[in-house]
């Protein structure tokens, strides 16, 4: 739970002041599209952040440098609370973003510094569950501080919370039960260039990135789905939406308890299989019986599959990299928002043609996800044994 605060972090910067976009352009006098351009600096500082943050805390004590991005974090929310003027805050975003980038990119280092195989599995589980239930509620959170508050009462909240996390984890993070033998940080070059030289490691980032697409893709185009094309009222959306949310919680709760008897990769490789079996179903149905009750339990199973693919690839992709988790955390959490954002932005093109469309894009990439998964099993047993136990990369640095 202590991690999963951290990771929490980054919903709540995203989410939590949407509500506020209408009173924001009003105090500075803009239009609501020039505040919502805040949320896309916001993510290219994210992506930033994470680059650097994953290498710093492969060189230095991970437990620092988390902290040391909160700080960044605080001190930017400080500032935005107080800047009269907007190009100041999409500066400041920018550097809280960095902030947030680095503190979240340490949270799955930490996890494989102190656990691997199976528990880390269960433990990205529960992280994910933080991860799933903190943007479902930020946009409430962040209308109830309106009712009493204006703009700067969510930055307000979001240096407080920032505050409790850089506290709770200087008190309640313990050192890693086992250190790996140091033998000096590789350069910046070399520790991208060994995992992104590895082929069985980044099959699991594309198992990852398409997967977390299929959802994106969802998530942009659920209006579009159930609102305009089937007429749903807004009451019946919220629920519909809530739906696909609960199901990937139940995927993730499952997968804790399967993982036990069965091996991540292998649970990884059924899930996908299901998302993708679950799409299969979905477009020659539709085509014959094109009604909700169609629809709405196949999207369900396609996107709450997500809740068992995606911590089981993190644990395999991190397994390969006991010593510079840190830069590997870096790249799995980049190409994932880069391939989901760039999936996730032509697929808002392609609504302008329908929903169909957006279904056979959406099996398009949970087909191409399911081609990295297929034969995972047998190389990925077949690279741990390769390399051996602890011997996936040779650096190891201090990992508090």
């Amino acid at each position: 739970m202590l991690l999963a605060s951290a990771v929490a972090l980054g919903p709540f910067s995203t989410d939590a002041y949407l509500p506020a976009f209408p009173s924001m352009a009003e105090y500075f006098g803009v239009t609501t599209s020039s505040i919502a351009g805040t949320m896309s600096v916001y993510l290219v500082g994210i992506a930033t952040g994470q680059l650097v943050g994953g290498y710093l805390s492969d060189r230095f004590r991970r437990k620092h440098v988390l902290l040391c991005g909160l700080i960044l974090f605080i001190a930017s929310s400080l500032g935005i609370i107080f800047q009269p003027a907007l190009i100041g805050i999409y500066i400041l975003r920018f550097f809280q973003a960095v902030g947030g980038g680095v503190s979240t990119v340490c949270v799955p280092a930490l996890v494989r510094d102190r656990v691997s195989g199976k528990e880390a599995a269960k433990l990205f589980s529960m992280i994910g569950l933080i991860m799933i239930a903190a943007p479902a509620i930020a946009p409430s959170l962040g209308s109830l501080i309106l009712s009493f508050s204006d703009w700067r009462g969510i930055f307000v909240f979001l240096v407080f919370y920032a505050l409790f996390v850089a506290v709770a984890m200087m008190l309640g993070l313990k050192p890693a039960k086992h250190h790996l033998p140091t033998t000096g940080p590789l350069g910046l070059r070399e520790s991208f260039l060994l995992v992104l030289r590895n082929p069985v490691a980044m099959r699991f980032v594309g198992v990852q990135s398409l997967g977390f697409s299929v959802i994106l893709i969802f998530v942009t185009n659920a209006s579009l789905l159930y609102q305009e094309h089937f007429h749903v009222s807004n009451g019946l959306f919220s629920i519909l939406f809530a739906a696909n949310i609960a199901m990937m919680m139940t995927a993730m709760f499952t997968s804790r308890t399967l993982v036990e008897r069965i091996a991540s990769v292998t649970i990884m490789r059924r899930a996908v299989i299901l998302q993708t079996a679950a799409l299969v179903v979905l477009i020659p149905l539709f085509l014959a019986y094109p009604h909700l009750g169609i629809v709405v339990p196949c999207m369900m199973l396609s996107v709450g599959a997500l809740g068992a693919i995606s911590p089981n690839a993190q644990a395999c992709f991190l397994e390969f990299f006991p010593n510079n988790s840190g830069v590997a955390a870096s790249i799995m959490g980049t190409m994932q928002f880069f391939v989901a954002s760039v999936i996730s932005a032509f697929s808002a093109w392609v609504g302008h043609f329908g929903v169909f469309p957006l279904f056979v894009l959406m099996l398009a990439c949970s087909a191409a996800s399911l081609f990295f998964a297929w034969t995972a099993p047998s190389r990925f047993h077949a690279e741990v044994e390769r390399l051996g136990v602890g011997a996936a990369a040779p650096v190891a640095p201090p990992v508090e």
